[in-house]
């Protein structure tokens, strides 16, 4: 899991509890969460909407090959 191990996992989870406190670090894990969660929603739609658009070229390609029967393109 990126080079960290449980060790230096406790270690920083031991500061934060106290550099924030209990309360600020509940609230702040929230908030990193929700950001993650931004973050992979993002990333998500982006890899849809590219398989989506290559999944309609392959068609068109696809297609204009259907046209003529040696596959290539007509020049123009």
């Amino acid at each position: 899991m990126l080079g960290i191990g449980w060790i230096e996992i406790l270690v920083v989870l031991l500061l934060g509890f106290l550099i924030l406190g209990p309360d600020k670090m509940i609230e702040s894990a929230r908030m990193l969460g929700r950001g993650f969660r931004q973050v992979r929603e993002a990333t998500d739609e982006l890899t849809t909407s590219l398989n989506v658009d290559l999944t309609d070229e392959e068609k068109v390609e696809k297609s204009d090959d259907e046209l003529k029967p040696d596959g290539s393109h007509p020049k123009g």
